[in-house]
């Protein structure tokens, strides 16, 4: 039970939707990068960010913990300038003198990527009037970005259809020479083809 509660107490809700043409608040900006860097990046922040023992007794109060100190982290990377580095001793990080680690970094170079795609916020209705005059409009993956980070910057046109997620051509040749050898592998097993080939695209 205990640890429902600290999955609630977890649960990102939303306190404020985007208003069209202009970014984020400052004060809501760091939450929803942290949400879209993901329990990934909180649990790379683990390699270097000691959880006291009295927050770790759940899952959900060592990930309240993480998620603070990567809230003060980010907050000293985005609006005053620090280093990653420097941002993940403040909040109490031990490096002991070793670079930080791969993945912290990608996370950090992410959010600051972010916060420029946020702040560019004003594109959107430069798209939306040109897309009403006839002018062409870049795409973007689609989604939210606390799902995809690629969505940001907004002002882009949607599509239905991700082309991030379509397989690229090696997996499409993989795919349909998999469901090609299907059929041959079949009759030298059973002696008898498939009554019914599978409607399931490679």
């Amino acid at each position: 039970m205990l640890e429902h509660l600290h999955t609630i107490d977890n649960t990102t809700i939303p306190v404020s939707l985007p208003v069209f043409g202009e970014p984020p608040a400052e004060d809501l900006l760091v939450p929803w990068i942290v949400t879209a860097l993901r329990a990934h990046f909180l649990e790379a922040l683990a390699e270097v960010v000691p959880v006291p023992p009295d927050e770790s007794q759940t899952p959900g109060g060592r990930l309240k913990y993480l998620r603070a100190a990567a809230e003060k982290a980010l907050g000293l990377v985005l609006h005053e300038g620090r280093t990653p580095v420097d941002a993940i001793t403040s909040v109490g990080g031990e490096l002991a003198g070793q670079p930080l680690g791969e993945e912290p970094t990608a996370g950090f170079a992410l959010a600051r990527e972010m916060q420029s795609g946020y702040r560019a916020a004003g594109n959107e209705v430069d798209s939306l009037v040109g897309a009403l005059d006839g002018d062409f409009v870049s795409p973007d993956p689609g989604g939210s970005a606390d799902r995809n980070p690629g969505a940001v910057p907004t002002g882009r046109g949607r599509f239905t259809l991700n082309p991030e997620a379509v397989p690229s051509q090696p997996s499409w040749e993989l795919g349909r020479g998999t469901r090609r050898a299907a059929p041959i592998r079949r009759r030298s097993t059973s002696r008898s083809a498939p009554s019914q080939p599978s409607r399931t695209s490679p």
